[in-house]
Protein backbone atom coordinates (compact mmCIF):
# COMPACT_ATOMS: atom_id res chain seq x y z
CA UNK A 1 0.00 0.00 0.00
CA UNK A 2 1.38 3.39 -0.98
CA UNK A 3 1.00 5.64 2.05
CA UNK A 4 4.42 7.34 2.19
CA UNK A 5 7.05 8.45 -0.31
CA UNK A 6 10.46 10.11 -0.05
CA UNK A 7 12.29 12.12 -2.70
CA UNK A 8 15.81 13.51 -2.77
CA UNK A 9 16.33 15.90 -5.68
CA UNK A 10 19.89 15.88 -6.96
CA UNK A 11 21.71 19.23 -7.39
CA UNK A 12 21.86 20.97 -10.79
CA UNK A 13 18.71 19.77 -12.46
CA UNK A 14 15.49 17.84 -12.01
CA UNK A 15 16.82 14.28 -11.55
CA UNK A 16 15.76 12.68 -8.29
CA UNK A 17 15.88 9.44 -6.35
CA UNK A 18 12.75 7.92 -4.88
CA UNK A 19 11.54 5.27 -2.44
CA UNK A 20 8.09 4.65 -1.04
CA UNK A 21 6.22 2.43 1.38
CA UNK A 22 5.86 -0.38 -1.18
CA UNK A 23 9.63 -0.90 -1.48
CA UNK A 24 11.12 -4.02 0.14
CA UNK A 25 14.53 -4.10 1.82
CA UNK A 26 17.33 -5.76 -0.16
CA UNK A 27 20.23 -7.94 1.00
CA UNK A 28 22.01 -4.97 2.58
CA UNK A 29 19.00 -4.27 4.77
CA UNK A 30 18.25 -0.98 3.03
CA UNK A 31 15.95 0.04 0.20
CA UNK A 32 17.16 0.47 -3.36
CA UNK A 33 16.66 4.03 -4.58
CA UNK A 34 15.00 4.46 -7.98
CA UNK A 35 16.62 7.12 -10.16
CA UNK A 36 14.01 9.18 -12.00
CA UNK A 37 13.94 12.33 -14.11
CA UNK A 38 11.78 15.40 -14.54
CA UNK A 39 10.79 16.51 -11.06
CA UNK A 40 10.18 19.94 -12.61
CA UNK A 41 7.36 18.57 -14.76
CA UNK A 42 3.77 19.39 -13.87
CA UNK A 43 2.61 15.79 -14.22
CA UNK A 44 4.04 12.30 -14.27
CA UNK A 45 6.02 12.41 -11.02
CA UNK A 46 4.91 11.76 -7.41
CA UNK A 47 5.30 15.38 -6.34
CA UNK A 48 3.16 16.72 -9.17
CA UNK A 49 0.52 14.00 -8.86
CA UNK A 50 0.20 14.69 -5.13
CA UNK A 51 -0.09 18.47 -5.42
CA UNK A 52 -2.13 18.71 -8.62
CA UNK A 53 -5.30 17.70 -6.80
CA UNK A 54 -5.18 20.92 -4.75
CA UNK A 55 -5.35 23.17 -7.80
CA UNK A 56 -8.96 22.21 -8.49
CA UNK A 57 -9.91 24.12 -5.30
CA UNK A 58 -11.89 21.04 -4.23
CA UNK A 59 -9.81 19.69 -1.33
CA UNK A 60 -8.80 21.87 1.56
CA UNK A 61 -5.17 22.88 1.95
CA UNK A 62 -2.69 24.95 3.93
CA UNK A 63 0.66 26.05 2.46
CA UNK A 64 3.55 27.47 4.44
CA UNK A 65 7.09 28.52 3.54
CA UNK A 66 9.60 30.93 5.06
CA UNK A 67 10.16 32.19 1.50
CA UNK A 68 6.88 32.70 -0.35
CA UNK A 69 6.44 32.18 -4.11
CA UNK A 70 6.27 35.96 -4.58
CA UNK A 71 9.67 36.39 -2.92
CA UNK A 72 8.46 37.62 0.47
CA UNK A 73 10.80 36.27 3.17
CA UNK A 74 10.41 35.96 6.93
CA UNK A 75 13.56 36.01 9.04
CA UNK A 76 11.68 35.79 12.34
CA UNK A 77 8.80 33.32 12.00
CA UNK A 78 9.30 29.58 11.57
CA UNK A 79 11.95 28.29 9.21
CA UNK A 80 9.61 25.64 7.80
CA UNK A 81 8.18 24.54 4.47
CA UNK A 82 5.23 22.27 3.85
CA UNK A 83 1.70 21.59 2.65
CA UNK A 84 -1.36 20.06 4.29
CA UNK A 85 -3.97 18.75 1.83
CA UNK A 86 -7.21 17.22 3.07
CA UNK A 87 -10.64 15.87 2.19
CA UNK A 88 -13.32 14.34 4.39
CA UNK A 89 -11.64 10.95 4.71
CA UNK A 90 -8.09 12.19 5.34
CA UNK A 91 -5.26 13.81 3.49
CA UNK A 92 -1.51 14.25 3.23
CA UNK A 93 1.30 16.16 4.86
CA UNK A 94 4.17 17.19 2.59
CA UNK A 95 7.35 18.32 4.35
CA UNK A 96 9.98 19.78 2.00
CA UNK A 97 12.97 22.09 1.68
CA UNK A 98 12.26 24.07 -1.53
CA UNK A 99 11.93 27.86 -1.21
CA UNK A 100 9.04 29.61 -3.01
CA UNK A 101 7.27 26.27 -3.52
CA UNK A 102 4.62 25.33 -4.43
CA UNK A 103 3.01 28.18 -6.32
CA UNK A 104 -0.31 29.63 -5.14
CA UNK A 105 -3.31 27.62 -6.39
CA UNK A 106 -5.38 30.80 -6.63
CA UNK A 107 -2.82 32.14 -9.10
CA UNK A 108 -3.33 29.38 -11.66
CA UNK A 109 -2.17 25.87 -12.48
CA UNK A 110 0.60 23.98 -10.71
CA UNK A 111 3.94 25.09 -12.17
CA UNK A 112 6.27 22.49 -10.65
CA UNK A 113 9.78 22.90 -9.30
CA UNK A 114 10.93 26.09 -10.91
CA UNK A 115 13.33 27.36 -13.40
CA UNK A 116 16.73 26.64 -14.88
CA UNK A 117 19.35 24.07 -13.93
CA UNK A 118 21.75 26.68 -12.55
CA UNK A 119 19.21 28.97 -10.90
CA UNK A 120 16.27 28.75 -8.53
CA UNK A 121 14.86 25.60 -6.99
CA UNK A 122 16.69 23.32 -9.43
CA UNK A 123 20.16 24.50 -8.41
CA UNK A 124 20.57 22.75 -5.07
CA UNK A 125 19.63 19.38 -3.69
CA UNK A 126 16.21 19.31 -2.02
CA UNK A 127 14.10 16.82 -0.06
CA UNK A 128 10.40 15.98 -0.08
CA UNK A 129 8.49 13.65 2.26
CA UNK A 130 4.79 12.88 1.90
CA UNK A 131 2.65 11.02 4.44
CA UNK A 132 -0.97 9.97 3.84
CA UNK A 133 -3.05 10.05 7.02
CA UNK A 134 -6.61 9.77 8.27
CA UNK A 135 -8.60 12.70 9.70
CA UNK A 136 -7.55 12.20 13.33
CA UNK A 137 -3.86 12.13 12.44
CA UNK A 138 -4.18 15.13 10.12
CA UNK A 139 -5.87 17.07 12.90
CA UNK A 140 -3.05 16.14 15.27
CA UNK A 141 -0.48 17.45 12.80
CA UNK A 142 -2.38 20.73 12.39
CA UNK A 143 -2.50 21.13 16.17
CA UNK A 144 1.27 20.57 16.44
CA UNK A 145 1.92 23.09 13.65
CA UNK A 146 0.44 25.89 15.74
CA UNK A 147 3.57 25.87 17.92
CA UNK A 148 6.29 27.01 15.45
CA UNK A 149 4.53 30.22 14.21
CA UNK A 150 4.44 29.20 10.55
CA UNK A 151 4.66 31.73 7.71
CA UNK A 152 1.40 30.77 5.97
CA UNK A 153 0.94 32.07 2.44
CA UNK A 154 -2.22 30.40 1.17
CA UNK A 155 -5.00 28.23 2.49
CA UNK A 156 -8.42 26.94 1.52
CA UNK A 157 -10.56 25.67 4.39
CA UNK A 158 -13.95 24.62 2.99
CA UNK A 159 -16.99 25.01 5.28
CA UNK A 160 -17.46 21.24 5.47
CA UNK A 161 -14.00 20.80 7.00
CA UNK A 162 -14.39 22.89 10.14
CA UNK A 163 -15.93 20.07 12.19
CA UNK A 164 -13.57 17.37 10.93
CA UNK A 165 -10.43 19.50 11.16
CA UNK A 166 -10.91 22.08 13.94
CA UNK A 167 -7.14 22.33 14.42
CA UNK A 168 -6.74 23.43 10.79
CA UNK A 169 -9.24 26.22 11.40
CA UNK A 170 -7.27 27.33 14.46
CA UNK A 171 -4.00 27.12 12.52
CA UNK A 172 -5.11 29.46 9.73
CA UNK A 173 -6.88 31.76 12.20
CA UNK A 174 -3.64 32.44 14.03
CA UNK A 175 -4.52 30.46 17.14
CA UNK A 176 -2.17 30.98 20.07
CA UNK A 177 0.58 28.35 20.31
CA UNK A 178 0.52 28.59 24.12
CA UNK A 179 3.54 28.76 26.38
CA UNK A 180 5.33 25.54 25.42
CA UNK A 181 8.69 25.87 23.70
CA UNK A 182 8.70 22.35 22.24
CA UNK A 183 6.33 19.45 21.66
CA UNK A 184 6.20 15.98 20.16
CA UNK A 185 3.28 14.12 18.63
CA UNK A 186 3.11 10.45 17.60
CA UNK A 187 1.44 10.05 14.22
CA UNK A 188 0.82 7.18 11.84
CA UNK A 189 0.05 6.86 8.15
CA UNK A 190 -3.04 5.07 6.87
CA UNK A 191 -0.76 2.07 6.37
CA UNK A 192 0.14 2.02 10.05
CA UNK A 193 3.70 3.32 9.70
CA UNK A 194 4.73 5.10 12.90
CA UNK A 195 6.42 8.49 13.13
CA UNK A 196 7.19 11.03 15.81
CA UNK A 197 6.61 14.64 14.79
CA UNK A 198 8.47 17.36 16.68
CA UNK A 199 7.98 21.11 16.82
CA UNK A 200 9.78 23.95 18.52
CA UNK A 201 8.52 27.47 19.09
CA UNK A 202 10.07 30.73 18.00
CA UNK A 203 12.14 31.71 21.05
CA UNK A 204 13.76 35.11 20.42
CA UNK A 205 15.25 35.31 23.92
CA UNK A 206 16.97 31.93 24.11
CA UNK A 207 18.36 29.31 21.76
CA UNK A 208 16.71 25.94 21.18
CA UNK A 209 18.20 23.52 18.67
CA UNK A 210 15.82 21.14 16.93
CA UNK A 211 18.42 18.37 17.01
CA UNK A 212 20.46 19.15 20.13
CA UNK A 213 17.56 20.09 22.41
CA UNK A 214 14.53 18.32 20.97
CA UNK A 215 15.14 15.27 18.76
CA UNK A 216 18.36 13.84 20.20
CA UNK A 217 17.22 13.90 23.85
CA UNK A 218 14.02 12.11 22.87
CA UNK A 219 15.83 9.28 21.10
CA UNK A 220 18.82 9.40 23.46
CA UNK A 221 21.02 9.29 20.37
CA UNK A 222 23.40 11.51 18.45
CA UNK A 223 22.53 12.49 14.89
CA UNK A 224 24.39 12.95 11.63
CA UNK A 225 22.69 15.91 9.98
CA UNK A 226 22.51 16.99 6.35
CA UNK A 227 21.49 20.64 6.24
CA UNK A 228 22.26 23.90 4.45
CA UNK A 229 25.36 25.47 6.01
CA UNK A 230 26.10 28.23 3.49
CA UNK A 231 25.95 31.65 5.05
CA UNK A 232 26.96 33.25 8.32
CA UNK A 233 27.27 31.46 11.64
CA UNK A 234 26.88 27.85 10.57
CA UNK A 235 27.18 25.58 13.59
CA UNK A 236 30.15 23.21 13.64
CA UNK A 237 29.76 19.58 14.59
CA UNK A 238 29.32 19.31 18.34
CA UNK A 239 30.12 16.50 20.75
CA UNK A 240 29.98 15.87 24.50
CA UNK A 241 30.69 17.49 26.84
CA UNK A 242 29.72 20.59 24.82
CA UNK A 243 26.39 18.94 24.02
CA UNK A 244 24.64 15.94 25.54
CA UNK A 245 24.80 13.96 22.28
CA UNK A 246 26.76 14.22 19.05
CA UNK A 247 25.40 16.56 16.37
CA UNK A 248 27.60 15.96 13.34
CA UNK A 249 27.39 17.78 10.01
CA UNK A 250 27.23 15.65 6.87
CA UNK A 251 29.76 17.11 4.45
CA UNK A 252 29.43 14.86 1.38
CA UNK A 253 26.86 12.38 0.12
CA UNK A 254 27.09 9.84 -2.67
CA UNK A 255 24.09 8.29 -4.44
CA UNK A 256 25.22 5.01 -5.95
CA UNK A 257 22.27 4.50 -8.28
CA UNK A 258 22.96 7.91 -9.86
CA UNK A 259 26.78 7.57 -9.76
CA UNK A 260 26.87 11.06 -8.30
CA UNK A 261 28.23 12.66 -5.18
CA UNK A 262 28.30 16.23 -3.93
CA UNK A 263 29.25 18.44 -1.00
CA UNK A 264 26.67 20.01 1.25
CA UNK A 265 27.55 23.41 -0.25
CA UNK A 266 25.12 22.54 -3.09
CA UNK A 267 22.60 20.60 -0.99
CA UNK A 268 19.65 22.45 0.53
CA UNK A 269 17.98 19.27 1.82
CA UNK A 270 17.43 18.72 5.54
CA UNK A 271 17.52 15.18 6.90
CA UNK A 272 19.31 13.34 9.64
CA UNK A 273 20.07 9.80 10.79
CA UNK A 274 20.72 8.54 14.28
CA UNK A 275 24.25 7.36 14.91
CA UNK A 276 24.77 3.58 15.05
CA UNK A 277 25.24 1.53 18.19
CA UNK A 278 23.90 4.07 20.63
CA UNK A 279 21.19 4.12 23.26
CA UNK A 280 17.55 4.68 22.50
CA UNK A 281 14.42 6.00 24.12
CA UNK A 282 12.85 3.38 26.35
CA UNK A 283 9.50 3.78 24.58
CA UNK A 284 11.07 3.26 21.17
CA UNK A 285 10.66 -0.39 20.22
CA UNK A 286 13.69 -1.88 18.51
CA UNK A 287 15.20 -0.71 15.24
CA UNK A 288 18.80 0.15 14.39
CA UNK A 289 18.03 3.85 14.29
CA UNK A 290 15.82 6.61 13.04
CA UNK A 291 15.70 9.01 10.10
CA UNK A 292 14.25 12.51 10.35
CA UNK A 293 13.11 14.92 7.67
CA UNK A 294 13.17 18.43 9.08
CA UNK A 295 12.76 22.14 8.59
CA UNK A 296 15.88 23.49 10.19
CA UNK A 297 19.50 24.05 9.22
CA UNK A 298 22.29 23.88 11.76
CA UNK A 299 22.69 27.67 11.70
CA UNK A 300 22.97 29.89 14.75
CA UNK A 301 20.08 32.17 13.74
CA UNK A 302 17.73 29.20 13.44
CA UNK A 303 18.26 28.27 17.09
CA UNK A 304 15.82 31.09 17.84
CA UNK A 305 13.21 30.31 15.16
CA UNK A 306 10.33 27.88 15.08
CA UNK A 307 10.40 24.68 13.06
CA UNK A 308 10.22 20.94 13.37
CA UNK A 309 11.14 17.46 12.22
CA UNK A 310 9.32 14.24 11.35
CA UNK A 311 11.12 11.05 12.36
CA UNK A 312 10.60 7.42 11.45
CA UNK A 313 10.07 5.09 14.38
CA UNK A 314 11.52 1.60 14.20
CA UNK A 315 12.32 1.51 10.47
CA UNK A 316 15.70 -0.14 10.02
CA UNK A 317 15.36 -0.29 6.22
CA UNK A 318 14.96 3.47 5.85
CA UNK A 319 17.83 4.04 8.30
CA UNK A 320 20.13 1.78 6.28
CA UNK A 321 19.03 3.56 3.10
CA UNK A 322 20.02 7.01 4.35
CA UNK A 323 23.13 5.90 6.20
CA UNK A 324 24.42 4.50 2.92
CA UNK A 325 24.29 7.99 1.37
CA UNK A 326 26.77 9.51 3.83
CA UNK A 327 30.28 9.65 2.38
CA UNK A 328 31.94 12.15 4.74
CA UNK A 329 31.03 13.84 7.98
CA UNK A 330 32.59 16.69 9.91
CA UNK A 331 33.85 15.33 13.19
CA UNK A 332 34.28 17.51 16.22
CA UNK A 333 37.88 17.99 15.11
CA UNK A 334 37.29 18.27 11.35
CA UNK A 335 36.18 16.09 8.41
CA UNK A 336 36.38 12.30 8.71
Amino acid sequence: MLHRWLILKLPHGSDYVYVDSTYIAGPSGGLEWTLQHGLNRTMGNPLAETLQQLYSRGPGYVMYNDEWPNGTVSFHLAHAKGVLGFEGDGGFWLVHSAPKFPNNPTGGAYTGICCEEYWGQLLEGQNFMCLTMGPTQMNSVAALLQLPSLFLYEWHVPPWSTLTYPAVTRLVSGGSPGLATQASQPIATVGGEAFMAFAKATTPLHSLGIYEDVVEPFFKAGMEVQSWLNGRNALPSQCPPTTQYESLNVRHVYVRVASRGWDNTVDHSKWSVSMPNVGQNSSWIGGQGTVCFGDMNRMEAQLFRGGGAVCFMNNTAVWETFRSLIFAIEGCHGPT
